[in-house]
């Protein structure tokens, strides 16, 4: 991994520090939801994301009762909300573009609350927005309580083909480089006053930076890969401790797919 050394420029700061730990900030801690097996804790993720889905689009109240596991999962592993809730909030822009389009296009009438109607689309929308916080809260706890390289063994496990496993391993492990030449680029172009410069010239300055960091980047990843093919990589995930299934994980799995067929079809 090539990363810039401390004190390369004094525009160093948080943005210099784009690492592993900063994707894994909270895997490392220890709690019953962190040492389930992640193949366990993908399963129950997928059946849970699966169940929610599956629920009306006019449902919102039979919605609630799955915040259950989600919540659960927050309070047993230690991960704060606030995180949870900055992690949504970055998402909401896809989510706000399409829950605004059903209370426009389906204004009829579902109920009242005295003089006040509430149409099909605004349950319609009420319904998308619970769905998405719940399945993105799900899929970061996951994240966010597991290790990515064992994420990934367990994935490799269930069936995840080869190809795409290796595209998430590379984004993982070299993102932050690409991100840390991009700043890189920016403080240069900044000490050599870019705000200053025409509206035009800039325009031409970031086409061109673009080209640049694409260049370097397509460099990089033949490097990475030529060093990769010489030390024997062929696509497989490897951890060193190898994954093992205990009854926690059984218990786990087992009450979460419970948990959600009774809400699914006894309860509704």
């Amino acid at each position: 991994m090539e990363r810039g050394t401390e004190g390369d420029s004094p525009a160093h700061g948080p943005a210099f520090d784009m690492h592993h730990s900063y994707l894994d900030k909270f895997a490392s801690m220890d709690s019953p939801v962190h040492r389930l097996d992640p193949r366990v804790k993908t399963l129950a993720v997928a059946v849970f994301i699966g169940f929610v889905v599956s629920v009306g689009r006019r449902e919102v109240l039979g919605l609630v009762p799955f915040a259950l596991f989600p919540g659960i999962l927050v309070a047993v592993s230690g991960v704060p909300a606030g995180y949870l809730l900055r992690r949504i909030a970055i998402t909401s822009p896809l989510l706000l573009s399409l829950a605004i389009l059903p209370p426009i296009f389906s204004r009829q009438p579902a109920l009242y609350f005295g003089s006040f109607a509430v149409t099909v689309g605004m349950l319609n929308a009420a319904n998308l927005v619970i769905k998405f916080c719940l399945c993105v809260t799900a899929t970061l706890m996951l994240t966010s309580t597991t290790p990515f390289d064992r994420l990934l063994r367990g994935l490799q496990w269930l069936g995840l083909p080869k190809a795409l496993l290796v595209q998430l391993s590379f984004l993982y492990r070299y993102l932050f480089v690409m991100a840390d030449e991009g700043i890189h680029m920016k403080v240069a172009r900044d000490s050599r006053l870019f705000a200053r410069a025409a509206p035009g010239r800039r325009l031409r300055a970031v086409g061109g930076a673009l080209g640049v960091l694409f260049l370097r980047t397509l460099d990089r990843s033949e490097r990475i890969y030529a060093a990769m093919a010489s030390r024997g990589f062929d696509g497989t995930v490897r951890t060193i401790s190898e994954l093992k299934f205990r009854a926690a994980d059984f218990v786990f799995i087992g009450a979460t797919a419970a948990y959600c067929c009774i809400l699914r079809f006894g309860l509704m």
